[in-house]
């Protein structure tokens, strides 16, 4: 049987003091309120586990720089997430293009793209959910592919669920065609046209970080041209063949040029205060037609107004 646990949540425990009640780290770090009941159901399933292994009550000690996760079903997350604080407005440069069974939104950046561990914070998805239902019951809006927080630009939603398979068999086959533009450090012009391919896992001493390894790992492709180049910077456009997890941000950083503002491959920037990519250009057929779409997200004005005046161009 197929395990129904989609959801897996999970936070380092940081303040020094000991935590007697573990419903309290969910509600403190997840944003979920559960009760007595529920909580006891996912312990007996050994779904809540400190360090990997689970517990069996609610009062297990659990001290400071242990990992606390929590498998739950969509269903669940939905049901017991705390209410959205702080609801960011709609505005109309997020919405590119909407049609009964799809909508692409360019989504700003420092902006989640779904619920995150702190459901209580806004993301696109909930923003554009409540946009399309309007006054009457919440509308049906499913996503497909992320972007990283810090990362601007295109996604694509599906409106509905008979829709779904077409869209993930779309992604599946490389039928989605992604572009995006990355702003990197280039003081001497030496960045050249080229393609990348290597494999690529997980970082063992940091789990939130990519590296290339030469066995094992997974299959990664990206393509890289240069579009503009102004006082030491390089606007370069990176076209991804596969999808992995930082792919775009790893493959420049090994390269030598890693983005602008990415505090993972390279370092944070007073200039530039988040990873300067953005996710510029989407390119699929349509679900009914199959007319070939293309839809595009200009450069946000976080990047240099000379680098945009010269893509403009």
């Amino acid at each position: 049987m197929k395990n129904p646990y989609k959801i897996f949540k999970l936070t380092t425990i940081k303040e020094e003091s000991l935590y007697f009640n573990a419903r309290e780290i969910l509600k403190r770090d997840f944003s979920l309120s559960l009760s007595k009941k529920s909580f006891e159901e996912l312990l007996k399933q050994n779904r809540v586990r400190v360090n990997g292994a689970p517990i069996s009550s609610e009062s297990s000690p659990i001290k400071k720089g242990v990992r606390f996760s929590i498998s739950i079903t969509r269903a669940q997350l939905k049901n017991w997430s705390l209410p959205i604080e702080n609801k960011e407005q709609f505005k109309e440069d997020m919405l590119i293009h909407d049609e009964n069974l799809f909508l692409v939104a360019n989504k700003p950046a420092m902006l989640s793209a779904t619920a995150t561990t702190n459901s209580k914070q806004d993301n696109l998805h909930a923003i554009l959910t409540r946009h399309i239902s309007g006054e009457h019951k919440e509308k049906y809006l499913a996503i497909h592919h992320r972007i990283d927080f810090e990362t601007s630009g295109l996604l694509l939603f599906c409106k509905k669920k008979s829709q779904n398979k077409f869209f993930s068999d779309l992604f599946e086959k490389r039928k989605i065609k992604k572009t995006y533009l990355a702003l990197v450090k280039d003081p001497d012009h030496n960045f050249k046209d080229q393609r990348v391919e290597n494999l690529l896992e997980r970082d063992p001493n940091n789990k939130m970080k990519m590296m290339s390894t030469a066995h094992g790992g997974k299959r990664a492709i990206t393509f890289f041209r240069e579009i503009a180049h102004h006082e030491g910077l390089t606007l370069v456009e990176a076209k991804p063949e596969t999808g992995r997890f930082h792919q775009i941000r790893v493959h420049l950083a090994e390269l030598g040029f890693p983005i602008i503002g990415d505090s993972i491959y390279s370092q944070k920037s007073e200039q530039f205060p988040r990873t300067m990519l953005h996710a510029y250009k989407l390119s699929f057929p349509h679900p009914q037609s199959d007319e070939s779409l293309e839809f595009i997200a200009p450069l946000p004005l976080d990047f240099p107004q000379n680098i945009i005046q010269l893509v403009k161009e």
